[in-house]
């Protein structure tokens, strides 16, 4: 029988709207997302608003949903000094009013929301990297959840993707192992249970997992950013899909050193999906252009970030037509690349000083004002509020 919590408020603060976040799966940054709105005149700024402390020197992980189901977009973080989840219920203009918490741990990697079971009410899940393991919590009503179950993955996962990989119309979970080298899918019933575990060989270590059709064929390939100590290949790897659940082995292309982040995108408007990358061994973000096939990709002049990039996500910050890049960064800071609008960037921008570092970023509308803001992990949760002039 499963466990049901019923989430107990911890604070209370003020109160307003909705977005959605780059990967649609409430988790790790991938496909840029459109927000419609009028092209800035001018760069955009951003105000700088920190919703909570979650403490730690390791990863704090985020993302972004509605978890109270009131049409305001809500912040899901870790907390490493309660092992905690925190659920940063959002007042819609930009702030948090309560937060509330759900028992995790304290050695979360990743984080991801989505409606697996169809009921209303999104579920949690995450990683934990010490125990190799998928937890998840099924969201029953407003701030009730239900133990969904904790699942074996490949040693150390670091991210979670969440998406239909064997094409049945429900969805399952997928995480990148890095000390596996491996990724893990548990194949979902849309009723919220786990089922029928699949590893693939990825080669060497991964990092973040990403499921889009990058050729454009109608069948989604698996991405990840590869990053081994060991063989000392930094990367992507791309398993091209076969349809009925069949993967090709990876085709690798080298990319950076200490390969992390990974958004998908169509960077310079050709109407093929490109990939950005962090190298946090070198402080830049590299891109790599499509051409339509998942073997063939072009490398463009990488864009310096300074300090260690940890994770990246798209989005059209200044709504120009082109898709921009947020970085988060263990300099301490958020920057921002601006397209040029074909795949190369502006010199990069810093929004904010993050306490420490800054080890995740999603985006999502927190305010209402139709512009993407964006939301940093790190010690602290510090959302960055875009204006438009």
């Amino acid at each position: 029988m499963r466990a049901v919590v019923a989430l107990v408020v911890l604070a209370a603060f003020g109160c307003g709207r909705l977005g959605f976040d780059a990967t649609g799966s409430g988790g790790d940054g991938g496909i840029g997302d459109a927000f419609v709105a009028p092209s800035c005149t001018q760069e955009p700024t951003w105000t700088r608003i920190v919703w909570a402390t979650t403490g730690g020197t390791g990863n704090n992980a985020v993302a972004l949903g509605d978890i109270d189901v009131d049409g305001h977009l809500d912040v899901v973080a870790t907390n490493a000094t309660a092992g905690s989840i925190d659920l940063l219920v959002g007042a819609g203009d930009g702030t948090e009013r309560e937060i509330r918490q759900l028992p995790a741990g304290f050695d979360v990697q990743a984080i991801a929301v989505a409606d697996v079971d169809r009921n209303g009410y999104l579920d949690v899940f995450t990683t934990h990297r010490g125990s190799s393991e998928l937890i998840g919590w099924l969201g029953r009503a407003v701030f009730t959840y239900e133990a969904a179950g904790v699942f074996g993955v490949g040693a150390y996962p670091d991210s979670i993707e969440i998406g239909d990989v064997d094409n049945d119309g429900d969805l399952d979970i997928g995480t990148g192992n890095w000390g596996g080298r491996s990724m893990t899918w548990w194949h979902g019933d849309g009723a919220g249970n786990l089922a029928n575990r699949l590893d693939l060989d990825t080669v060497h270590q991964a990092v973040r997992v990403r499921l889009v059709d990058f050729s454009g064929d109608g069948v989604p390939e698996l991405l990840t950013t590869l990053s081994d100590n060991v063989s000392g290949f930094n990367g992507v790897g791309i398993h091209n899909g076969r349809g009925a659940e069949m993967y090709e082995a990876a085709m690798l292309f080298g990319s950076g050193f200490a390969a992390k982040g990974l958004a998908i995108a169509n960077y310079n408007r050709d109407g093929f999906l490109d990939i950005a990358m962090t190298a946090a061994g070198t402080g830049q973000v590299n891109v790599l252009l499509g051409t339509g096939s998942a073997t063939s990709l072009q490398a463009t002049t990488p864009s310096s970030v300074g300090g260690a990039p940890q994770d990246l996500v798209a989005t059209d910050l200044d709504n120009d037509g082109d898709v921009d890049i947020a970085v988060a960064n263990t300099g301490g800071e958020l920057n921002v690349l601006l397209n040029k609008g074909d795949g190369t960037f502006l010199p990069s921008k810093t929004l904010g000083a993050m306490p420490d570092y800054a080890t995740r970023v999603v985006v999502g509308d927190l305010d209402g004002n139709g512009r993407p803001d964006l939301v940093a992990g790190g010690p602290q949760v510090v959302a960055f509020l875009t204006t438009c002039p």
